[in-house]
Parts: structure tokens; sequence; C-alpha cells
């Protein structure tokens, strides 16, 4: 089972409960609520200190961005086999 991590408590609110206003993205929405469902990702929150994605979405000061990119890498060598048996699930 893949996770989705993310520090927007409205979003997992969407996904699990259906709750909030998504008429933009309501397909998105139902697409996840359906893979949560089926149990192929898990939705779970993390604090925005933890969020590996800011590196991605954010303008960072050089600490906080090696701080991150330092965490990737290890989070990298962790999860390679966790991503060859995700392939295979799909």
């Amino acid at each position: 089972m893949a996770m989705i991590c993310t520090d927007n408590q409205p979003a997992i609110d969407a996904v699990l409960n259906g709750k909030g206003r998504t008429k933009h993205y309501d397909l998105r929405i139902k697409y996840l609520a359906e893979a949560v469902a089926r149990e192929r990702f898990e939705i779970n929150w993390v604090s925005t200190a933890d969020n590996l994605a800011d590196i991605f979405t954010k303008a960072l000061r050089t600490t906080r961005f090696r701080m991150l990119a330092a965490a990737l890498v290890h989070e990298e060598s962790e999860s390679k086999s966790n991503r060859a048996n995700f392939r295979n699930e799909i």
C-alpha cells in the first residue's frame, strides 16, 4: 500500500469523509477516496515542519532545503524495494 502524506487537513477530510467544497477537483477526490477504500493508498497527516513535498512546492531557505534534500535521499534508499512492490500491485 502506498502512503500519501499531507499537511492539508481539509484535503484529508475531503477524501476520507467527503467534506468540504471541492467542486473544481471532485474527480480527483473521488478517485483518491475509491483508491483509499480499496486499500491502494493510505492518507496520513504530517506536520508542515516534516512535509518533504515542500522542497518541490515552496521557495525555501538554504538550510531547510538541505535538510529536506537529505531526508529525501534517506527515504530513497529505504524505499527502493517498496516501489518495486507497489508497481507489482498496480
